[in-house]
Parts: C-alpha cells; structure tokens; sequence
C-alpha cells in the first residue's frame, strides 16, 4: 500500500485551504479537469516541478484529501499574477469558494519577488485580504480588518513611515515587510501550517492531481489575465 501521509509544502507556490471535506465536490467548484488521484508525495511533487517548468497557466494543480476538515488546493495556478489584477482574481475565487463552503482561504509566497499574500472568506464574503511585492515594495491589497496574528507583526499600522519612504535604516524597513514565515503564521492562525503537514496522520482517500481551469472557466469567471503571468518577472 503506497503511503498517502500528508507532505509539507509552503514556500515559492499558492494554495486555497477550503472548509470541506469533500474533495471532489471542490474539484467540481473549482472546474479542474484531467483529474487522477495520486499520493500526497506525488502530488506535490508534480506541482513545483510543474511551476519550474513556467507552464503558467497550464500549470498542474493538487487537491488534498480532507485534514482535519480542510482540503488544499496547491499549484502555481493559485498564486495568481503578481500583479493587482491577479490578486482580485483569487479574492473572487476564495470569496465565491467560501459561498459555497461556508470558508475559504488563499495564500502565495515567492521569495524570488518577494511576492506574498493571505486572504480569508467567510459566507461570501471576504473578510481579510492582504498581499504585497516586495521587490517594488508596493502593498497590493490591504481590505478587511487585520487578524490578531497579523497585529503581532511589525508591519502594523501600515503607513508611508513603514513602506520604506524616508526609512534610512536597511535593517528596519526589511523587518517591517512579511515574508514567507509571516504567511505560514497566518496559515496555522487561520486553519493549518502547510509546513506542519507532515505531523498529521494519513487519510486513505488520495489526492488528486489536475489542471488549472482554462481562461473563463474558474468559478465567477475569474480569470481575466494580466497582461504578464508572475512567472515572466524574472
């Protein structure tokens, strides 16, 4: 029998942690097609090789068994574009996941551009969505209230003061940017560290491993493109 125990993933890629444990009713939601079930370790696997291959779009996606009542939706898909329009693209994407399974959530990390986000929705609606770049240091999204986890970093209040205008101190403007870590704080606050996977017992159910919806056809049509993928900024 082949070992279906959960496997830690997080850094560089995107996923959505959706309250269900329905894996195939998400899948539907979702419109992923192709689908075959696989082993976690096959499935998470194949997403980052499949984002290395900068196929964007086209890009492979998994979609976890349930843990502790939450399913994972992994891929480069899930990441979005980098850019302000891809970050509206995954809030209606969790907003209208989180309608139809009461919650829902998104984050991305890609070190390469400093590009980070977490987005959480409830009913419908979206409650928090944060999201930022790094590199141009340039905050993208910030609606909603921030979460008591958020509060505890350093970023907070967000002002001109600490988006590195007029900061002289390297040491410090670097300090008051999230990275990868603060999104797996936000994960594990919210719902699970996908960095702590690996500590949880296995499910007998597989994943399975899909592909991304073609342009319009995610829920609510959201997938109006940028002009360039986040995997053309470097």
């Amino acid at each position: 029998m082949e070992d279906n125990t959960p496997v830690s993933f997080g850094y560089k890629t995107g996923w959505l942690t959706i309250r269900s444990t329905d894996r195939d009713a998400v899948l539907e939601f979702l419109r992923l097609t192709g689908s075959r079930d696989v082993t976690w370790k096959t499935g998470i696997e194949t997403v980052y090789r499949d984002a290395d291959k900068l196929v964007g779009r086209t890009s492979a996606v998994f979609v976890s068994p349930p843990v502790d009542g939450w399913t994972f939706v992994v891929g480069a898909w899930a990441m979005g574009t980098g850019e302000e329009p891809g970050v509206r693209e995954i809030e209606e994407i969790v907003a209208g996941a989180s309608a139809e399974f009461g919650e829902a959530q998104a984050f991305g990390t890609y070190r390469v551009i400093e590009y980070y986000h977490w987005m959480l929705a409830r009913d419908g609606r979206l409650l928090r969505s944060f999201a930022c770049l790094g590199e141009s240091r340039e905050v993208l999204a910030d609606s909603g209230e921030p979460t008591p986890v958020e509060l505890g970093f350093r970023l907070y209040p967000l002002s001109q003061e600490n988006s590195g205008e007029g900061n002289e101190d390297p040491d410090t403007e670097e300090d008051l940017l999230p990275d990868e870590e603060a999104v797996m704080k936000v994960a594990g606050a919210w719902s699970i560290n996908p960095q702590l996977l690996e500590n949880l017992p296995a499910n007998t159910l597989k994943g399975v491993l899909t592909s991304a919806p073609s342009v319009g056809e995610a829920p609510q049509d959201a997938t109006k493109r940028a002009g360039r993928p986040w995997w053309r900024f470097w």
